[in-house]
């Protein structure tokens, strides 16, 4: 229920807002936003539990989500959202860190978000048609998120996001339409989608 009030708003209202009321924003686009994150939210309380993490992987939902709504619509992430929502989460993670004493998870945070940062970055050095530079800001999000959880979360969240990505490009390139704006596919979906699937599963 959070997840899917958080989904009709304040996601699809900021995302909305963000892009100037774009061709995403349609009735249809916002309640498949709305679905999405209600499906996303339920994920992450099967997974994380009544935890001192569930809390900042709830806001990670719904930035992540926003964000990645953004990308699908105008393919661009601001990377203002993208600073302030790793601060808010970074803040979080510390809070949980001390109420469960997993003070080590927070160099698995911070480690975590290098490690998917640079791999994004990677990919935009040397598959610039599939990944840009603007997808570097999820994934440092998800990365933080994910390395808090435990290496089991970051590794299936980045074999989930690998596959996904290819998917995604796959299906945009036969459409013909992963040339167009930034000359990247919007990978924010798959992203998130990825994130969340590891945060249920592991």
């Amino acid at each position: 229920m959070f997840g899917a009030v958080a989904g009709w708003w304040p996601i699809a209202g900021s995302a909305r807002s963000a892009t100037h009321g774009t061709r995403m924003w349609t009735l249809r686009a916002r309640i498949v936003v709305t679905i999405a994150a209600g499906l996303g939210g339920l994920a992450v309380c099967w997974g994380i539990g009544l935890a001192p993490a569930l809390l900042p992987a709830l806001v990670f939902l719904i930035t992540g989500t926003a964000l990645a709504a953004m990308d699908a619509a105008e393919r661009r992430v601001p990377a203002g959202t993208v600073f302030s929502a790793g601060v808010l989460i970074a803040g979080m993670l510390v809070v949980a860190a001390a109420l469960d004493g997993s003070w080590w998870a927070l160099l698995w945070a911070a480690l975590g978000a290098l490690g998917l940062g640079a791999i994004a970055a990677a990919g935009a050095r040397w598959l610039p048609g599939v990944v840009a530079w603007r997808d570097l800001g999820l994934p440092i999000l998800a990365g933080l998120m994910l390395g808090f959880l435990g290496w089991q979360a970051w590794g299936a969240g980045l074999v989930a996001m690998l596959v996904l990505g290819f998917l995604a490009s796959s299906v945009a390139r036969l459409r013909g339409d992963s040339a167009t704006l930034a000359g990247a596919v919007p990978l924010g979906p798959s992203i998130m989608a990825a994130s969340v699937l590891a945060i249920a599963l592991v």
